[in-house]
């Protein structure tokens, strides 16, 4: 715990009745569970899961609010999303069958385990690290939150962890959710609904169906396995001994683009000019920031192991690869539910010419840099197309055949780069019941690059 920090979890007193006042007290895991709309207990979780990876998703969330309400606010919305998503209580845990998969755990946490506080107002201050755009070194320890519980349960890895940290004008809500039971937009709208059961009073809550929770449409896929491996699988490769690389944790920075609507409708409209000449369709403006992203990322790691790039020699023949995660709920045939929570993603390669990306990074000719962007944005939006239900469903039905998918991984072969939109999180300015409860999101960066 950093020095000046004081655990005040007693201290935090019932302000405000709750919806129902026994959601207060300390509910079982069992009566957790009970609660749920679906009758019954399941361990199940998706074969799409079963791919994820084994780590938490980690979000910290900025409160410019310095009310003494705002521990219970989150405490009681939290309880009362437990009796809707009930497997919070829950871990993750090796299935049985087939090996490498995963699956839930009993429940064996309580609401304590999953929400603390911790006071950091002696130490740390809200506005100075508004004033400094969050820099995420200076929010260094806030992530680090144990994920132990009071039963504990040694064969699982707890679903959820939540920490609550008072600053000087602020609070930070550090926010941690396995991997294997969701992806960044089941994040996102279980942030949603946890921000609806803290409106006690005002607005009413958002409330769970059957499909947002239903992951039968996988299981219903399952008719015939594709005899050959699917083009959105590899199999993971021997890691070999690489050397050891001029580059550390050290050395990486953090860097925020920032664009308006205003210029990416500007920049679209100068890229179609090149459209057909490139024998582009369309491109989206996510594709548009993505290739921005990625040439970035590319000139950045030529930069750094070479003295200086040439924009007008670099090296024509080199490919450079990046892997693209793609939310398929609405690709799915039958569609999956828009506020489906589980995971539902696959991944794609998209591939492009180093003289692309650098011309993109570092190129003062607008005509070189606009037909680059073009040819790489459209590079991103054929990977992204070849996400879709036909090839999801060949995912689905050939790891359900296999006995062991241990070495199986996403994506049709290894990429050192990931990039990841997280546009449809939608988590800005929720309302978390309080006039002040405003919210920025910081994501800590799991891959190279977020857009």
């Amino acid at each position: 715990m950093p020095e000046g920090s004081r655990n005040t979890e007693a201290e935090i007193t019932n302000v405000r009745p709750a919806k129902n006042p026994n959601i207060l007290g300390q509910l079982t895991s069992e009566e957790l569970m009970m609660s749920s709309s679906e009758p019954g207990y399941t361990n199940l979780l998706s074969p799409i899961e079963w791919m994820m990876p084994r780590s938490y998703i980690t979000q910290i969330l900025c409160f410019s609010s310095s009310s003494p309400e705002v521990p219970q606010i989150l405490r009681i919305g939290l309880a009362e999303l437990l009796t809707e998503v009930p497997y919070l209580v829950c871990g993750v845990m090796d299935g049985s069958s087939p090996k490498g998969s995963v699956a839930l755990s009993k429940p064996y946490q309580t609401l304590e385990d999953l929400f603390s506080f911790t006071d950091l107002s002696a130490t740390m201050d809200y506005n100075s690290l508004k004033l400094g755009n969050y820099k995420p070194s200076s929010l260094g320890g806030l992530d680090e939150i144990s994920i132990n519980s009071s039963a504990g349960n040694e064969n699982a890895q707890p679903v959820f962890r939540s920490h609550l940290y008072l600053a000087q004008t602020g609070y930070f809500l550090c926010v941690k959710i396995h991997h294997s039971t969701t992806d960044i937009t089941g994040l996102g709208i279980l942030l949603k609904l946890w921000a609806s059961h803290c409106r006690i009073g005002r607005s009413g809550a958002a409330h769970v169906t059957k499909s947002w929770l239903d992951r039968s449409a996988f299981w219903k896929a399952c008719t015939e396995a594709p005899a050959d491996l699917p083009g959105l699988l590899h199999y993971q490769r021997t890691h070999s001994s690489r050397g050891e690389e001029k580059g550390s944790a050290t050395d990486m920075v953090t860097s925020i683009f920032t664009f308006s609507n205003q210029q990416l409708n500007l920049l679209k409209t100068e890229l179609t000019k090149f459209f057909s000449v490139n024998g582009i369709k369309w491109v989206s403006k996510g594709d548009i920031l993505t290739a921005i992203l990625w040439s970035s990322i590319v000139s950045t790691e030529i930069l750094f192991h070479e003295t200086s790039i040439s924009t007008n020699k670099p090296h024509q023949s080199n490919m450079h690869a990046i892997r693209i995660p793609v939310n398929f709920r609405r690709r799915y045939v039958p569609p999956l539910a828009t506020n489906f929570m589980g995971a539902a993603f696959g991944v794609s390669l998209a591939t492009a010419k180093e003289a692309d990306l650098i011309n993109i990074a570092l190129c003062n000719d607008n005509e070189l840099f606009l037909s680059a962007l073009a040819r790489v944005s459209w590079a991103i939006r054929e990977a992204i197309s070849r996400v879709n239900a036909r090839s999801m469903r060949d995912v689905v039905q050939f790891l359900v055949a296999q006995k062991d998918i241990t070495n199986l991984k996403f994506g049709p072969k290894d990429a050192n780069i990931s990039i990841v939109s997280w546009a449809d999180e939608d988590v800005y300015d929720l309302d978390w019941g309080h006039a002040d409860l405003t919210v920025a999101l910081i994501p800590r960066p799991l891959c190279s690059a977020i857009c």
